[in-house]
């Protein structure tokens, strides 16, 4: 899951497991992610251009939605 070998959870066993279960392995997403990036699908997209980056705020999201 990408935790080092010596982490220890400071919470009972099986709490733990639950926390580990509705985690996200951040090293496997890191790679799928640039893999992803390395085809270039994120290339000239309307709106973007190299170097540039987007970030959307939770509000923005929530605005979105309603």
């Amino acid at each position: 899951m990408g935790f080092p070998e010596v982490f220890i959870f400071p919470v009972t066993d099986n709490k733990a497991l639950n926390l580990l279960g509705n985690s996200v392995a951040v090293p496997v997403l890191m790679r799928i992610t640039g893999q992803m990036a390395a085809t270039g699908i994120f290339e000239n997209q309307e709106g973007f251009t190299n170097g540039q980056s987007c970030s959307v705020s939770l509000q923005n999201r929530q605005d979105a939605a309603s």
